[in-house]
């Protein structure tokens, strides 16, 4: 099951300070929150960074070494997207490395 899968990754992910997240326009990463949005953690990858944000407004951030759980996030998408934008996102993530 995918959503064990993100968990167990996002578990192995280290601590990091505060980074930056992707702004402006274009891709910005990936966003990832429980379906009902008032129960769980909203949670943002993107360029190398794992902000979590809990229910009641604590912050943690990781660091997604290799970018490995935002690629792997864009993967998930296969079969289910539309195979340009799945191509535009796997660019544009490979594109923004730091």
């Amino acid at each position: 099951m995918q959503s064990a899968e993100f968990v167990r990754r996002l578990g192995e992910l280290a601590p990091a300070n505060a980074g930056s997240m992707p702004d402006g326009l274009g891709y910005r990463g990936l966003r990832v929150g429980p379906r009902d949005p008032g129960n769980g953690e909203q949670i943002e990858v993107g360029a190398g960074v794992v902000r979590i944000t809990r229910n009641d407004g604590g912050i943690r951030h990781c660091a997604d070494a290799g970018r490995a759980l935002e690629h792997w996030l864009i993967e998930t998408g296969r079969g289910r997207i539309d195979t340009a934008l799945l191509k535009m996102a796997l660019t544009e993530a490979a594109r923004t490395l730091r």
